[in-house]
């Protein structure tokens, strides 16, 4: 990655607290989110849009949130407009009674606490500066910016892993992904369905839907690589409510693929990073994340949000 091409990608999680139990939820909350923080941001004349890329929820709705609970939401964004996600972080601290039904700051939400998940809160100690000072390489690239951008190095194990890794290993679609259809996929509707991960091309396709680190990081066009095959799939398109009010509905595709093939370091960088970004679209309402369980023993960071961590 050149110098043009610097990684400019902020997370920062968010924890709430429930201070009225929240019922009518649906299994994704994303949409919910977004309603809230598009909201809070046009309260104070913030474009929603420049405040913020993704946001991730800690996971599907399984019942009801009740009174105390704690909720966690990871909101992604760029560190070239970091000055105005910073404004909208803090109408979010300020704002009451804005919201919708039962998603309400102040009546039923309260944000408790900001973290950034890839600094660590210990102090180094006497040994790790005295050897990051004689080696330059392992110099701490965050000691400089209070909220940096992500660094790649943050990543390097899970690349060099992904790169190594048994085969077949899986993908888990840990939230709706939605596709657009490429024009010679199989398919009628505008975006992929299960019939897609049948295409021979299905793979190739998914890793130039991936949200890059760098400035321009959706559907950049990718070199070919090794060869990956989709050997099997257990998924499953649900369609998912937008809102209980607007009857609107939005789907995407879930569930596990089992994938053939090894991929190579530009593969691999991309399949690491889409972890965190995600890839295809609707992005702010949490769709497009995934994992890749046989990394998880070695991440340095969560794929999402956890509270305490």
């Amino acid at each position: 990655m050149n110098k043009s091409e610097q990684a400019v990608r902020l997370l920062m999680d968010l924890e709430f607290r429930v201070l009225k139990p929240i019922k009518s939820l649906p299994p994704w909350p994303g949409a919910r989110w977004n309603a809230l923080f598009r909201l809070v941001a046009k309260s104070q004349s913030i474009d929603p849009e420049e405040a913020f890329e993704a946001l991730i929820p800690e996971g599907w709705c399984q019942s009801p949130w009740r009174a105390d609970d704690s909720i966690m939401v990871r909101l992604v964004a760029d560190s070239q407009k970091k000055r105005t996600t910073e404004s909208f972080l803090e109408a979010l601290k300020e704002s009451h009674q804005i919201g919708e039904g039962e998603f309400v700051l102040g009546r039923s939400l309260e944000l408790v606490s900001m973290s950034i998940p890839y600094l660590g809160d210990e102090e180094e100690s006497s040994d790790s500066t005295a050897s990051s000072q004689d080696d330059p390489s392992q110099e701490n690239p965050y000691q400089e910016d209070p909220w940096p951008p992500l660094d790649e190095n943050l990543f390097r194990s899970e690349i060099e892993a992904l790169e190594n890794i048994d085969s077949p290993w899986r993908l888990v679609l840990t939230s709706p992904l939605r596709i657009v259809r490429p024009a010679n996929a199989p398919g009628f509707s505008e975006y992929s369905g299960e019939e897609y991960f049948g295409w021979p091309k299905a793979m190739e396709h998914m890793i130039t839907r991936i949200r890059l680190p760098e400035t321009k990081s959706e559907a950049s066009p990718s070199p070919n690589g090794n060869p990956l095959n989709i050997m099997s799939t257990q998924t499953t398109w649900r369609d998912l409510a937008y809102s209980r009010e607007r009857q609107m509905r939005l789907g995407g595709l879930t569930g596990t693929i089992l994938i053939d093939g090894w991929p190579d370091s530009n593969q691999a960088r991309r399949l690491v990073w889409g972890q965190y970004l995600g890839m295809g679209k609707n992005a702010r309402f949490g769709f497009g994340f995934y994992r890749i369980p046989a990394l998880d023993s070695i991440r340095s960071l969560s794929c999402f949000p956890i509270l305490g961590k």
